[in-house]
């Protein structure tokens, strides 16, 4: 692990402390009962508006909250890198949040 990656990690594990999130994610990303329903409707939705970023953001967020991690980082690796100049700012901060998190669950 690089020490931009360090400081990283820290940063978010700092931020769900500072924030006492138990989840440290906006209520709009977790997602409760069943998350393969919730993935499935997502997916359906992404491929009806390939353009709305926060659609790729919950499925990202689903995927972590499965235990997807490897999927979670390429969904929201897409969202960070290929549709960067779209994507609307919160967008970016909450995909740059849910990586963090997904990075501490990978260890």
């Amino acid at each position: 692990m690089t020490r931009i990656q360090s400081f990283f990690v820290l940063f978010m594990a700092w931020s769900l402390v500072a924030c006492g999130a138990s989840t440290g994610l906006r209520s709009s990303l977790v997602f409760d009962g069943d998350l393969q329903g919730h993935a499935v409707a997502l997916r359906s939705q992404q491929r009806a508006d390939v353009e709305n970023h926060r659609i790729r953001l919950a499925l990202g967020a689903i995927q972590a909250q499965q235990g997807h991690l490897q999927a979670a980082e390429n969904t929201l690796s897409t969202l960070l890198t290929v549709e960067a100049g779209k994507a609307h700012p919160r967008a970016h901060a909450d995909a740059h949040h849910v990586m963090g998190l997904v990075a501490l669950q990978a260890g």
